[in-house]
């Protein structure tokens, strides 16, 4: 794992990334978000924490987009917790998860709480003790959260169809 950003220039952003100049202050931050917790938890797993953290950290989510998810919601965290899970569901919506249900996290228990797990995180990624940490965190099982968060979604897309 580095523990270094490397910077673009904005008049260079575009042509040498995939992001368009406009969005060089999110991408900036998003970046940036990643060493700061990194400081918390030296880790890169699980991946969708990580990266839904940082999604909201630089604004670059939204709540309604739901359209770009290819991934069920109703198993998810399983399919994009590494970074070769990450990478095979990149393009299916994985950003967006991410950041729907650490929003989601978030808003239901408070930032603080999303703090206290990072902090609670004193090991590499290992599934099975990283959902022991949760729950003592959380007070609630991991799977449980999933579930009532993919109802949550189902419901909102299924609101998004009814009004076209």
């Amino acid at each position: 794992p580095k523990k270094e950003v490397y910077l673009l220039s904005p008049s260079v952003f575009e042509k040498e990334s995939i992001h368009k100049r406009k969005d060089f202050p999110k991408v900036l931050t998003h970046e940036l978000a990643h060493l700061f917790t990194y400081r918390l938890y030296p880790f890169f797993e699980p991946h969708w924490l990580i990266e839904g953290l940082a999604y909201c950290l630089a604004s670059q989510g939204r709540r309604d987009s739901l359209k770009k998810i290819k991934i069920s919601p109703e198993d998810f965290l399983s399919k994009i917790d590494t970074q070769k899970g990450w990478r095979g569901n990149l393009h299916n919506g994985a950003y967006q998860l991410s950041y729907l249900f650490v929003d989601f996290l978030m808003k239901k228990f408070s930032k603080e709480k999303l703090l206290k797990l990072l902090k609670s995180l004193d090991f590499s990624y290992e599934k099975t003790r990283f959902t022991q940490v949760f729950k003592q965190v959380y007070q609630q099982d991991l799977d449980f959260l999933q579930n009532r968060f993919a109802k949550k979604i189902s419901l909102k897309n299924q609101k998004r169809k009814e009004v076209r």
